[in-house]
């Protein structure tokens, strides 16, 4: 029985293709409900676009139509009945033929009824309905030549005439359409560039980059394939030939199909990539939406220049700066990221002679002398060929390699916003007074290099009665969602608001006119899923997260504290001004002087003496005071964070004490 069992057992297994298990777990990628998947898409499409254009060092033209599809609907509404005109269904008749027509001497036209023909006439113009011979339709004719059907059947020995209505209802599906000019893509490649998952550039790559898995555009088009039946259409140029395909991925083999390939001529010299999906989904405006996302992406990459049309209209985010961000290069991996496994794979599949000489080649960071002194510390010898190292060698040179002390991973591999651009960006889309923004040196978490930048926005047209708004960024792009997931609103919810001069309710972010913009870059972003909308809650980016944020939140502070000054002068000025007149009235009878010239003289004091001594002395007093205090609090900070990083972690220590 148990042998039967495990025969029928074994005989059921099978090999699951990657696509399959994303059809069957589409949540995984973001599309958990219809709203979030049209979100999904746009953002799939608009950061691959991005990414292009960026590798290309092309300033990136983007268009993106999101139209909501129609269906025709047709109904039939009732008129009147051909024996009860003249009669009780004559004012029907009236009505409909003066709103058809928009003929206002309908209304005291004589009417007859043959049987045949109902005949409706004036002096001067008059309007024939007559039966066709089928006794299926009514032709409606008119003294100005014009023509109109409509339909007519039997009922109850009865004809009835009625108007066939057309509506169109809005479906719960759309048509995205994005077209972006970048380098577009080799025609051999499309294919597998769209039908193929887990197919791509940039997986094996250590440098900073929008997409990674290769999971992004190829899930919309799985999505749209499994929510429409209907393949993906897609036109692209390298400059010469346009290449247009419509493709649909085969889900048991994880292979493309392709449906139409077409090769036609390009006169303008158009390059890029235009690709029209259609989908289910439901759209919506305001927060977690389409809109926020594309605001969003124009505010981390203001070179960018982002037309979007959608149900409700048409908004262009222009152009702010015409200059590319520094590309990031490519680097190696760092030992100190490399785990066990992946250390036996890259030795095994290694061409270098000798183990000392794997070191150097296949790893940033490690040269002839660290290399001798990892082999050294894990007693491997040097010249060892790296297929003859045992398994238990490895485990010792991997012990060894966390013992040894090496340089940090190269940065030139990120692409940091920058503070300019920061403070650019958010001033624009939230109309803030004040914008304080601070960008970190790089640090290492599990041998991977990041930076952490913040911007915060304060006062002007930010609400003063609302929770801030966190604006979270990994790679400049946008996370709309899972914000209580993610290492980025905890780190914030830890910091101490109150001392910058805002209310903070325990555990939560702080209320009043702010809004708070983090953006962490890295070669590799520990997303907690591949929907790819949290930051996982490393102790080392937690860290790097506060500090950026305390850094921001001393300029904050000297800021809010300056601005409660300069209203308790305006207090203290205004105050003065109310009691002058009476003042005034007292000295001059003290002094029998006149009461106008008191007044002008106390005036004048305010202006000139008391105002200035108050607002520029003490002002400048308190801000040098502040400077150094933020001065010393930065010095302290870099000594902790270096010596933090020399293996990638560091004294946990609050910054804000050793600043204080």
């Amino acid at each position: 029985m148990a042998e039967n069992i495990a025969e029928q057992m074994s005989e059921a297994m099978r090999e699951v293709s990657v696509a399959e298990f994303f059809e069957k777990n589409r949540h995984l990628l973001g599309y958990e409900n219809p709203t979030k998947a049209l979100i999904t898409v746009v953002k799939e499409l608009l950061d691959n676009s991005l990414d292009a254009a960026n590798e290309a060092d092309m300033l990136p033209d983007i268009k993106i139509n999101v139209e909501q599809k129609k269906t025709e609907v047709k109904s039939e509404e009732y008129l009147f009945s051909w024996s009860k005109v003249p009669g009780d269904d004559e004012r029907n008749l009236r009505n409909f033929l003066k709103k058809q027509f928009n003929l206002d001497w309908i209304e005291n036209a004589k009417i007859t009824n043959d049987g045949e023909k109902i005949r409706l006439f004036s002096d001067k113009n008059w309007i024939e309905l007559s039966i066709g011979r089928k006794k299926e339709k009514v032709i409606v004719n008119t003294s100005n030549k014009k023509t109109f059907k409509l339909k007519i059947k039997t009922e109850a020995n009865e004809l009835i005439v009625y108007q066939l209505i057309t509506n169109e209802v809005l479906e719960d599906k759309f048509k995205v359409t994005i077209v972006d000019n970048g380098p577009g893509i080799r025609e051999d490649k499309v294919p597998y560039a769209f039908g193929k998952l887990l197919y791509g550039s940039k997986f094996y790559r250590l440098r900073q980059s929008r997409g990674i898995q290769g999971l992004g555009g190829h899930g919309a088009v799985l999505y749209s394939q499994l929510t429409t039946g209907k393949s993906a259409k897609i036109t692209t140029s390298l400059g010469k030939k346009i290449h247009y395909f419509e493709i649909m991925i085969d889900v048991e083999k994880n292979e493309p199909q392709v449906i139409v390939h077409e090769t036609r001529d390009n006169p303008d010299g158009w390059h890029g990539l235009k690709l029209e999906l259609e989908l289910e989904g439901r759209y919506i405006e305001g927060k977690q939406s389409i809109t926020e996302y594309v605001e969003q992406t124009h505010m981390a990459n203001p070179y960018a220049s982002i037309t979007f049309e959608g149900p409700n209209g048409k908004v262009v985010y222009k152009r702010l700066i015409s200059e590319m961000p520094k590309q990031p290069v490519e680097i190696k991996p760092h030992p100190y990221g490399v785990e066990l496994g992946v250390l036996r794979r890259m030795i095994n599949a290694t061409n270098t002679k000798n183990i000392a000489t794997f070191f150097a080649k296949e790893f940033s960071r490690v040269g002839k002398g660290s290399a001798l002194q990892i082999l050294k510390a894990a007693g491997v010898d040097p010249k060892k060929k790296p297929q003859d190292v045992l398994h238990e060698e490895t485990e010792r040179i991997h012990k060894a390699i966390q013992r040894v002390k090496l340089i940090a991973p190269p940065t030139d591999c990120l692409s940091p916003l920058g503070e300019k651009l920061m403070e650019k960006g958010l001033k624009k889309d939230t109309g803030a007074e004040f914008v304080a923004a601070v960008t970190r040196p790089p640090s290492v978490y599990r041998g991977n290099p990041f930076l952490v930048e913040v911007a915060m926005g304060y006062g002007g047209s930010i609400p003063a009665d609302q929770t801030a708004q966190l604006f979270r960024f990994a790679n400049k792009v946008p996370l709309l969602y899972h914000q209580s997931d993610c290492v980025i609103a905890d780190a914030t919810k830890e910091v101490d608001f109150r001392r910058y001069g805002l209310s903070q309710p325990s555990s939560s972010l702080p209320v009043g006119p702010l809004v708070i913009l983090v953006h962490f870059a890295s070669v590799w972003v520990p997303f907690t899923s591949e929907g790819k909308q949290a930051i996982a809650n490393y102790p080392e980016i937690l860290k790097e997260i506060k500090l950026a944020i305390q850094d921001a939140g001393r300029e904050l502070g000297s800021y809010v504290r300056h601005q409660v000054k300069q209203r308790e002068i305006r207090l203290r000025k205004e105050l003065f001004e109310k009691y002058v007149p009476e003042l005034a009235e007292s000295l001059a009878k003290l002094t029998d002087k006149s009461k106008e010239k008191i007044i002008r003289d106390l005036e004048k004091i305010i202006r000139d003496k008391d105002t200035k001594k108050i607002a520029g002395g003490e002002g400048e007093k308190t801000g040098a005071a502040e400077k150094e205090v933020k001065n010393e609090g930065e010095k302290k900070e870099g000594e902790l964070n270096e010596k933090g990083n020399e293996k990638g972690t560091g004294s946990e220590k609050e910054p804000e004490e050793a600043g204080q």
